[in-house]
This record gives C-alpha cells, structure tokens and sequence, in this order.
C-alpha cells in the first residue's frame, strides 16, 4: 500500500492511500482518501467481488467502456495528424478500461511518440524532409481536441506541448530522443 499523508498544515490531516493486489489473473488498485490507515484498511474490508456488468455500472460516466471504446478512440484521434503507418492497435494500454483522461493521455501519447521516432530517426539520416514533416505534425498538438479536453483535467498536455516545441530547437545532427512505451505515457527524453 502506498501512502500519502501529506497535506498543508492549516488542513486537517487526511491520508490518500493506493492498495494494490492481485485477483483472479489481474492486478486491481483501490484509491481513496481516509482519515488514518484504519480507516483506509475498513474501506478496503467493504470491497466485495461482483460480476464484470455490475462493476462497469458503477464506474463513473468518464470511464470507457469496452464497446464505446473503438468509437471514442477514433473521435479522439479528429484533428489529429497520424504519422504514416500508425493503426489504431498501436495505442499501448486501449484495450483495458480507463478514464477518457486516461485512454486520451494513451492515444495523443502514442501518436506523439511515433512521430518523436520518426523526428529522430530522420534527424540521425540526415532526411531533413521527413525530420520536417513530423516538426510541422508536432507543431499541431496544441490544437488537438484530444489534448484542449485533457488540459482541464491535468498536465500530460503541457508536457506534450513542451516536447513538441522543443523538435525545431534541437541542435546538432547527434541529438536524439528517446521514447518509453509506458502505457499512457509520453515519456520522452532528451538522451
């Protein structure tokens, strides 16, 4: 259990807790705020197993669902420029159910990266038209309505915007970029 008992002093003092734990073949997480360890673990001892329809019932109306999630990857993806040969099953992590917060960190994510590589490819090729094409693709983002959606919600837009940015002010044909696949995650790095 990861614990979080941080909070300003003129607050009263509340812990935010993660449970992590293994079911039937899945990890499962649990968040929630309490006031002190037993509470959490009380809140824990309320978890009871139900049926996968029972559970998704109750998931909050920003959750995707499975059979909303074909559909609400492509809407997602309006607006945005795809580089050459990306298929929606490259996005890392879009079958699991997830937030819309979530799924569209996972899409804009994985569209940046494959543009990233093609940057960076490009750029260790010395192809300065292709080293362009995916500058003038990034130079979109903070257009993308997938990222102005996001922006409410947190700050996995702005660092994108920052990476995306940083493309034409790279200097020198040995710089180059390194992209993780962490599901949702852009985590891109200068190396």
């Amino acid at each position: 259990m990861a614990v979080n008992a941080e909070a300003p002093a003129d607050r009263i003092r509340r812990l935010f807790a993660t449970a992590l734990f293994r079911y039937d073949g899945r990890v499962l997480e649990f968040r929630a705020g309490a006031a002190d360890v037993d509470a959490f673990k009380a809140l824990l001892a309320t978890l009871k197993r139900v049926d996968t329809d029972t559970w998704l019932s109750a998931m909050p109306f920003s959750v995707v669902k499975t059979p909303d999630r074909a559909t609400t990857i492509r809407q997602m993806l309006r607006g945005v420029p795809l580089p050459p040969g990306f298929e929606q099953d490259d996005i890392k992590g879009s079958q699991l159910t997830k937030d819309r917060y979530q799924l569209g960190a996972a899409v804009a994510g994985t569209v940046a990266c494959q543009w990233f590589k093609r940057w960076a490819e490009a750029r260790s090729e010395n192809d300065r038209a292709e080293e362009r094409e995916a500058i003038v693709a990034m130079a979109t983002a903070r257009g993308w309505p997938v990222l102005h959606e996001m922006e409410k919600q947190g700050g996995y837009p702005d660092v994108l915007y920052e990476f995306a940015a940083a493309m034409p002010k790279a200097s020198g044909t040995g710089a180059r970029w390194r992209a993780t696949s962490t599901p949702g995650s852009a985590a891109t790095a200068w190396a």
